[in-house]
């Protein structure tokens, strides 16, 4: 029904809103309408919560939680009753009662303080991402991981998918799960396989490489501490992508609260998500292991660009390569472009490759896919293109610094990777000319290219002398904690990245 057949007084209607953004319909007919929330109207998960509460109030467990509900004993009373019943049990019960709506749960779990974390003797880690191929969450893990070995650890990987000709290189010691069922479609069983995991591998802590994932997060990390384990996160974006291209916190500024520790990539994000309470601890990606030779200037030309990443147009901007590329060429008629990475959507690749058809300059831009090992591309290339409106710490960057590649990238004023300025020149965020121009500036002046290529090397340096494994065993063994050394020069910065909400 169009909005011009419903009658909304109609008072023996109850209108159900089924949309992934009904809370903000549901608000829009309250304001327009005049209507009362469930009298006229409710969400579509408000109304199976109420379903559940109606139907399911003579069980026992569900007598328990709604009391829960109503007492003041938070954690502690979720905790209690995991020792009464069985974990999975009142997860799914949770779950159900309240539809996955984290900001109804997390204030109800905060009615007392979540316990600090203290020091445990910690011999298996669970390491848990999406997918092992593909990303740069993905990379993160695959360096990760023969760190975690190298300093005594047994590692377990847990991913919801497999795809084997997409995927990084495993150790042969590190064993590999993969889920088979979702949250969504069969939360009983999702919580069930997780519990087998924590049992049957004897872990005794899981790092979740997914903190931006809302309730699929909050609910797989919550199950985790109620078994016992040490819970850490890792936030692979900044908090400036976070609230500008995720939707604002979507309640993650209390999700994070649970954990025991969490982990951030910049000194901006380690200020910003320490406001609300969460136990953060800025540490730097590893960097990958360094090139046999840093550059092969035997193979350069001169007029080789590179960009690698997702062929994503929201988060990487990649049809502004073809902009971009479009006016070097005005001035530099042989420059050429590799784009290295998979695509992310058919929409957005669609919309890429008729954009290279209409500036006509096919031939001057190379599609290569994803690459396992993009040494070689590097090894060709005279300098790195970088569009994405925010990241938190590109492993593509660190990995061009490390083969002494001058870097022209929209301005990322927070990341840490190019807080000096060094080998690197930024141009305003969508800033198509300026990006254009400074391309050419380094192609044309070698001069320029080996100065930047030099300080690119310098800077690189500085975080391959972090102690990157001291630095994730103290948090995997004492959890994170407030750090009263922070930044806070960063707040102007802060604030006016926040403020700025443009991603035309």
């Amino acid at each position: 029904m169009s909005d011009d057949n419903i009658d909304w007084h109609e008072r023996n209607f109850l209108y159900i809103i089924a949309l992934g953004d009904g809370e903000r319909v549901v608000k829009e007919l309250q304001s327009d309408k005049n209507l009362v929330y469930g009298n006229d109207i409710i969400t579509y998960q408000d109304y199976l919560s109420r379903m559940y509460r109606k139907y399911l109030k003579g069980t026992e467990l569900v007598t328990s939680l709604l009391a829960w509900e109503c007492s003041d004993e938070g954690w502690d009373g979720l905790h209690n009753l995991c020792r009464t019943h069985d974990v999975v049990d009142v997860l799914t019960c949770l779950y159900q009662i309240y539809q996955g709506n984290i900001g109804k749960v997390m204030p109800i779990i905060e009615h007392n303080v979540i316990p600090a974390p203290e020091h445990r003797n910690i011999k298996t880690v669970g390491l848990y991402v999406y997918a092992y191929g593909g990303g740069g969450a993905e990379r993160v893990v695959s360096l990760l991981i023969p760190r975690f070995t190298s300093i005594g650890y047994r590692v377990i990987l847990i991913t919801q998918i497999q795809n084997e000709l997409n995927e990084y290189s495993l150790l042969n010691d590190v064993q590999r799960i993969t889920l088979s069922n979702q949250m969504k479609d069969e939360p009983e069983k999702y919580f069930r396989q997780w519990q087998d995991i924590f049992s049957s591998y004897h872990l005794d802590a899981l790092c979740l490489h997914l903190p931006y994932e809302g309730e699929v997060f909050f609910f797989t990390a919550l199950l985790a501490k109620l078994c016992g384990l040490r819970v850490i996160g890792e936030n692979h974006t900044s908090c400036i992508n976070f609230v500008r291209q995720r939707g604002g916190l979507r309640g993650h500024d209390r999700m994070y609260r649970i954990l025991d520790g969490l982990v951030v990539l910049s000194r901006m994000d380690e200020l910003f998500w320490s406001v609300f309470g969460c136990r953060t601890r800025y540490i730097p990606n590893p960097c990958p292991a360094l090139p046999s030779s840093n550059s092969c200037h035997s193979k350069k030309n001169g007029r080789t660009i590179i960009w690698i990443g997702r062929r994503n147009q929201k988060y990487k901007r990649i049809c502004d390569t073809v902009l971009i590329m479009r006016e070097v060429l005005k001035k530099i008629p042989d420059a050429k472009l590799l784009i290295v990475g998979d695509k992310v959507n058919d929409a957005d690749d669609a919309r890429f490759f008729s954009l290279l058809q209409r500036e006509k300059i096919e031939s001057h831009i190379e599609i290569c896919g994803w690459q396992k090992d993009v040494g070689s591309f590097y090894s060709f290339a005279d300098v790195m293109l970088f569009t994405s409106p925010g990241e938190g710490f590109p492993m593509v960057v660190a990995e061009a610094m490390q083969h002494a590649l001058p870097i022209v990238m929209y301005d990322l004023p927070y990341l840490e990777l190019v807080r000096s300025g060094r080998g690197v020149i930024s141009v305003k965020q969508g800033d198509i000319c300026g990006a254009a121009e400074a391309l050419t500036k380094v192609l044309c002046d070698e001069d320029v290219r080996k100065r930047l290529s030099l300080e690119a090397l310098e800077n690189i340096r500085e975080f391959e002398h972090w102690n990157i494994d001291e630095l994730w065993k103290d948090m995997l063994e004492n959890g994170g904690g407030q750090n009263m050394n922070q930044d806070t020069g960063l707040m102007p910065t802060l604030l006016r990245e926040l403020c700025d909400w443009e991603n035309n």
